[in-house]
């Protein structure tokens, strides 16, 4: 985050190509932290600790001006700068995700344990499970998947699901990501 390495008794210019995270900085912020992170609706806002942290920071920075750029412009005096940015989000939000998104080690469920006995004995497999995939017990002792076309992929055990799609979710520049790109990353591991 550029507010991090940002001299306080410098002005700094930050320029963002996402309009959102400039009206949040220069408009929204003040008022979240007031309403404790809420929106007008009472609802917790999305990525609330790393706002809680922008807003930590933008007090003791008084000398940032954050402005909006239009993003992947091929002419503009902020186009390089802001192509390098871009490069250096996609980029983390690889590293990160999967550095977050780390392999199950916990035992399979029963529901998938049933996908795997239904590939061996050639019964019917359990709700949910497609039957052109082929269910197994990996070398690491967790469950995979074989999929026609895509290869071998890891089938995380139900409890720990949810901590995965948190944790790419909620992982570094994901929000510059998008959602469809963490889904992929979520795709090219799972």
């Amino acid at each position: 985050m550029a507010l991090e390495h940002t001299d306080p008794t410098q002005f700094t210019l930050i320029v963002c190509d996402s309009y959102y995270c400039v009206q949040s900085f220069n408009e929204y912020l003040h008022y979240w932290r007031l309403n404790g992170f809420r929106d007008s609706k009472g609802n917790t806002i999305k990525h609330r600790l790393l706002w809680g942290k922008v807003a930590d920071l933008k007090e003791t920075l008084p000398k940032v001006h954050v402005v909006h750029t239009p993003g992947h412009q091929r002419v503009g005096i902020h186009v390089a700068g802001n192509t390098l940015a871009d490069e250096a989000a996609k980029s983390a939000v690889a590293v990160a995700t999967v550095a977050a998104v780390t392999r199950s080690s916990s035992n399979p469920d029963t529901e998938i344990m049933a996908a795997i006995k239904a590939t061996v004995d050639g019964t019917p497999y359990p709700k949910g499970f497609l039957n052109r995939y082929q269910y197994f017990m990996g070398s690491m002792l967790n469950a995979e998947v074989r999929i026609p076309s895509v290869g071998i992929r890891d089938i995380p055990n139900k409890a720990v699901r949810p901590q995965l799609i948190k944790a790419a979710h909620e992982g570094v520049a994901s929000a510059h990501a998008g959602v469809s790109a963490t889904i992929s990353l979520l795709q090219a591991r799972y």
